[in-house]
């Protein structure tokens, strides 16, 4: 009797012991975990690594000739152009607003993401209810925003003004 009650739920109620088909949510319940999983980790690495943006940088301390250069920089460091090896900032760099900001800003996409990536993976083996699966969805939408709010470093001193003797 207690086997029957475990199999029947797999078994069709027509009697002829065939497997019922998925639900229409099936799909959805593993496509939402693989793809916030797929964007988590994308998340990830553009905010960690040191090629977010692209920036030119000319020394005007020479007076002969003007020394000038390319190299990648991130939220967190940037590329050693001579090395091709990524740095953190150093204490006495100089951060402004728009650059804390976007460093707040990739910090709260990756703490709503990996919140909602865990949620989202956690919806395999939990039932949950059509309000909880709304709040993953504004846990998502809110990592998106925040996310998109990172590019405020394009605004900053970092890409606009800084230059290889200092502030401009």
């Amino acid at each position: 009797m207690a086997d029957e009650n475990l199999t029947e739920s797999l078994v069709d109620g027509t009697g002829d012991g065939t497997n019922r088909q998925p639900p229409q949510g099936a799909l959805f319940a593993i496509f939402a975990p693989l793809l916030s999983v797929i964007s988590f980790i994308l998340s990830n690495s553009s905010s960690d690594w040191c090629d977010f943006a692209y920036r030119r940088v000319s020394d005007e301390t020479s007076t002969t000739e003007e020394l000038e250069y390319s190299t990648q920089v991130g939220i967190w460091g940037f590329e050693n152009p001579n090395s091709n090896v990524c740095y953190y900032y150093p204490s006495d760099f100089p951060i402004d607003s728009y650059l804390k900001a976007s460093r707040w800003f990739s910090q709260m996409a990756l703490g709503f993401g990996g919140t909602a990536v865990f949620l989202l993976l956690m919806s395999s083996c939990c039932h949950h209810t059509k309000s909880q699966w709304k709040c993953f969805g504004i846990f998502l939408m809110m990592a998106c925003l925040f996310q998109g709010l990172e590019f405020l470093i394009l605004s900053s001193n970092l890409c606009t003004g800084l230059t290889g003797k200092g502030m401009s």
